[in-house]
């Protein structure tokens, strides 16, 4: 039964992947061919960081100075930021 369930996770991550490898494709057109301008590259590869991170996890990366920093960002600045913390929360 166990294996019914990580079955249908495992379809619904990549229904999701598919999801945003279409929309990276749509976005990067406008962004004259620059996939690291589209919102979606960003959201896509922060989902995959963070698939199994825990709530204890989420409190670790999003320490005082990580709301200051991300308060002052927008758009893809914003989606770098939180995909840097990740990246860097992980590799420790």
């Amino acid at each position: 039964m166990s294996e019914d369930i990580l079955l249908t996770d495992k379809n619904k991550i990549n229904y999701l992947i598919k999801s945003f490898d279409g929309q990276i494709k749509k976005e990067y057109k406008i962004a004259n061919g620059d996939r690291y301008k589209c919102t979606s590259y960003w959201s896509k590869n922060i989902f995959l960081l963070s698939i199994n991170l825990t709530i204890a996890d989420w409190k670790k990366i999003r320490s005082d100075d990580y709301w200051i920093t991300h308060d002052c960002l927008d758009g893809i600045e914003k989606s770098k930021f939180i995909f840097n913390r990740i990246k860097t929360y992980l590799n420790k």
